[in-house]
Parts: structure tokens; C-alpha cells; sequence
């Protein structure tokens, strides 16, 4: 009968949890959230969201929650930047700032564009 100690199996899958969990949270601010950001700004333009309201809140949801994480991922889980460095507070306000004057900036242009196209559209797609 072989003897394990529960308490040192417990503390090691804590800490290679610990460890993925800076990952997951990295790679979403990083890579993912973007990426959605990016193809909800498409599917704006692209009309696919019938109503405004959907639009915004899939927009505006995408830039809140990479905040929230790139908080979490720097507050509890002592995230990096991109050059894998130390992050800190300073870094996640300036970070938030850039993303929300972007965001504000993209969010323009495709309300913008998407009132543009769809205008010029409808006459041409709609029976007569």
C-alpha cells in the first residue's frame, strides 16, 4: 500500500493552476478579446445585428470585459505585458485608456459606415 501525501498533490495542482490561469488571461486581453472586438466591428458593418442596441452592447461588452481581465490578470495573477514584463496598475490604466480612445474611435467609424453603406444599399437592394 503506497502512501501519498494529499497535501503536496493539492499544493502542486494549485500552482500549475496558478500558473495556466495567467495564460488563459494573457492570451484573451492579448489575442482573443481583440480578435472579437474586431469581428463584432464586422459584423456591425455588415448589418448583421438587426438592432442598434445589439450592436452596442456586443461592442461595448467586448471592450469592458478586456479591461476587467487584464485587471484581474494583473491583480491577482501577476500578469505581464506584452514583452513579458511585470505589469502593474500604471500599465492596466494606460492600457484601458488606450483601449477605450480606440474602441470610441472604431465605434465611430463603423456607425458611421455602416449608416453610409446601408444607405446607398437600401435603394439599390429593396424591390421597387
Amino acid at each position: 500500500m503506497q502512501h501519498t501525501n494529499v497535501r503536496a498533490d493539492y499544493t502542486r495542482h494549485s500552482m500549475q493552476s496558478s500558473h495556466e490561469k495567467p495564460f488563459i488571461f494573457h492570451f484573451y486581453w492579448f489575442v482573443l478579446g481583440n480578435a472579437v472586438l474586431f469581428c463584432v466591428a464586422i459584423a456591425i458593418l455588415a448589418n448583421i445585428f438587426k438592432y442598434v442596441l445589439i450592436d452596442g452592447i456586443l461592442f461595448w461588452t467586448t471592450v469592458i470585459s478586456l479591461i476587467v481581465v487584464r485587471y484581474v490578470d494583473i491583480r491577482f495573477f501577476k500578469g505581464q505585458t506584452s514583452n513579458y514584463e511585470p505589469a502593474t496598475m500604471a500599465h492596466w490604466r494606460k492600457y484601458s485608456l488606450k483601449l477605450l480612445m480606440w474602441s470610441l474611435i472604431i465605434w465611430i467609424i463603423v456607425a458611421t459606415a455602416k449608416g453610409f453603406i446601408w444607405t446607398m444599399l437600401t435603394p439599390l437592394i429593396s424591390p421597387h
